[in-house]
């Protein structure tokens, strides 16, 4: 496996690297979903300055991101796009473009502004390469590879591309939502074993 470069996780098991992680309390602090103490009339104070107390269990200035997924799929296969489309779209996941060529993946890409490009690496043009020119130009856009190559060369430059992430088309349908919404959240995921012939 690579070493040296981002944790990576598998889509069944995605890596916990943002979540829970729990703090220590330091003094004149509240821990997530603890409220500090208050001297009397403080309250009123604030109330009065139109500031409101946090919800318990909801941080301050931290807003979950409920915008639906949009993704756009890259693949020189139409029966590809379709099952990927198919699988995405049952999940609530918003497919904002389709593109055949590395081309026209960077052009729809740069116009459409997806949160995540799902690319083909074989297509006409090189995946690989549109990863790259995506990621330096769109750093907002998290790239993720979907191929049948378990050549770890492949999974290198594409890391070295700025993938986010490297899924094979064998994998089950049902769990690539959940793959992306794992990279959109800032987790990097990779199969569960792709080295093993046939996974």
């Amino acid at each position: 496996m690579i070493r040296g470069g981002p944790s990576w996780a598998s889509p069944l098991a995605l890596s916990p690297a943002r979540r829970g992680r729990r703090r220590g309390i330091r003094p004149g602090r509240a821990s997530c979903g603890q409220e500090p103490s208050r001297q009397p009339g403080e309250e009123a104070a604030k109330e009065a300055a139109g500031e409101r107390s946090p919800q318990p269990g909801r941080q301050l200035g931290v807003a979950p991101d409920s915008r639906p997924l949009r993704v756009l799929i890259a693949d020189d296969h139409v029966g590809t796009r379709r099952w990927v489309r198919e699988a995405l779209e049952r999940e609530g996941i918003v497919v904002c473009g389709e593109a055949a060529s590395a081309e026209a993946s960077v052009d729809t890409a740069l116009r459409e502004r997806p949160d995540v490009c799902l690319l083909d690496i074989n297509m006409p043009g090189n995946g690989i390469k549109a990863a790259k020119e995506i990621s330096t130009r769109l750093p907002a856009t998290a790239v993720v590879m979907l191929t049948v190559s378990i050549l770890e060369e492949d999974i290198s430059d594409s890391i070295r591309a700025g993938a986010s992430g490297y899924l094979l088309k064998g994998m089950d349908p049902a769990k690539l939502a959940d793959a992306l919404r794992a990279v959109r959240s800032g987790q990097s995921v990779l199969p569960e074993d792709p080295e093993r012939p046939g996974s």
